[in-house]
C-alpha cells in the first residue's frame, strides 16, 4: 500500500489528516477484503482518491471519493496511463507497474 499526501515529499510517511491518494496492490488471497471492508474504511477516513492495482486482471482502477463512498473514475489496461484526479499532471504507466 502506498499513500500520498498533498505534498509528494511525504510519500509513505504518516502525517495528520487524511491522505490524498491511496494505492492498494490487490492480492488474490485478500482481494475481497481489499475491495470491500478496507475500501469502506478508506472512504470513511476521507481519502479522496483510491487506486487498486490488479495484476490478475491486468488493470488499475481509479476511484474518487464522493460523499462517503467511492465512484469509479476509470479502469486502465496495461497499454494505458492512469491519470490522477487529485495530483495534477500525474499519470501512471499501468503496463510498467504490472510487469514488476
Amino acid at each position: 500500500m502506498i499513500w500520498l499526501g498533498a505534498d509528494v515529499e511525504h510519500i509513505g510517511e504518516r502525517e495528520s489528516g487524511p491522505h490524498t491518494v491511496l494505492v492498494e496492490v490487490l492480492s488474490p488471497s485478500t482481494s475481497v477484503t481489499d475491495t470491500g471492508v478496507k475500501t469502506e474504511e478508506y472512504a470513511l477516513a476521507g481519502i479522496r482518491e483510491h487506486w487498486t492495482l490488479d495484476s490478475q486482471l491486468g488493470r488499475v482502477n481509479v476511484f474518487a471519493l464522493e460523499g462517503r463512498a467511492y465512484r469509479l473514475v476509470g479502469a486502465y489496461a496495461a497499454d494505458q496511463r492512469a491519470p490522477s484526479q487529485e495530483m495534477a499532471g500525474f499519470t501512471l504507466d499501468v503496463g510498467a507497474v504490472l510487469r514488476r
